[in-house]
């Protein structure tokens, strides 16, 4: 994963008409142009785990931030198929430090909102606020990525909720036929895999296999912490070291990678 794509990802969050979730939309008067015109040129730094930072900064009073992690379908195997999927869903249903409902509430006293995303080949956990809140954030989303509770009654429930999903998707003629090209283009290799996994993997998956994928591909060098918008990088660099710094590398485990993806066509 690039982090030119964590910026694309963080833009379109911050700057489409019905992506920003903020209590105060005090964004929708700018213009273009201002806006183009105030957009610096990227800013990436690693820090001594390998985590990741990088910035575009504007003057725009809001702004995205969110950790983008390389894990997704692409790196699964025929036996935990949809586990990034079950991750992103396990993920905001309370930490160690915060209920899900401290959770909730800390964020509507901010006027921001938590959200998140699975795709092939990444994860995606971000916020939208206003830029004095910045810290409030960055603090949340690290609590969030690293203390999870993964509750085994919080995990019954998501996994209801995944298996409806599969049946709703399995409706969805768009998602069917993106599911079907992909199956076709990457035929015999993890990209070809769904997001969603299958029913059979998604009630087989226990808390123990969560662990272990967290504890496989939640590492520094997988992730990125990613902001656009009225902020310093300095700030964001002194922000990742403060909250993610202290990440474990942890030993190299047994992850797939993309070396064995390959297009095929149909």
């Amino acid at each position: 994963m690039s982090w030119r794509s964590v910026l694309c990802t963080a833009s379109k969050t911050l700057f489409a008409s019905n992506g920003l979730h903020l209590s105060l939309r005090t964004t929708a008067v700018y213009a273009a142009r201002d806006v183009l015109s105030s957009i610096s040129a990227p800013e990436v730094t690693s820090l001594k785990n390998g985590f990741r930072v990088v910035t575009e900064t504007n003057q725009r009073p809001t702004i995205a931030v969110g950790v983008w992690i390389d894990s997704g379908s692409r790196f699964e195997n025929e036996a935990n198929n949809g586990i990034s999927n079950f991750l992103e869903h396990m993920m905001y249903r309370g930490t160690k430090k915060r209920s899900q409902t401290e959770l909730e509430t800390e964020l509507e006293k901010i006027g921001a909102r938590f959200d998140s995303y699975t795709s092939r080949d990444h994860n995606a956990f971000y916020v939208q606020c206003v830029a004095k809140h910045l810290e409030n954030v960055v603090a949340l989303l690290a609590d969030v990525l690293q203390n999870s509770k993964l509750e085994q009654a919080t995990l019954e429930t998501e996994r209801t909720r995944i298996l409806c999903e599969i049946n709703k998707a399995a409706e969805d003629p768009s998602e069917v036929v993106f599911d079907y090209l992909h199956n076709a283009a990457f035929q015999g290799t993890p990209m070809a895999k769904s997001v969603y996994g299958t029913e059979e993997t998604v009630r087989n998956l226990t808390r123990n296999d969560l662990r272990k994928y967290i504890d496989a591909y939640y590492k520094p060098s997988r992730m990125v912490l990613g902001a656009v918008g009225n902020i310093e990088h300095s700030q964001i660099v002194n922000l990742a070291e403060r909250y993610f710094g202290n990440l474990s590398i942890g030993q190299s485990g047994n992850t797939l990678d993309s070396e064995g993806i390959r297009f095929t066509g149909s």
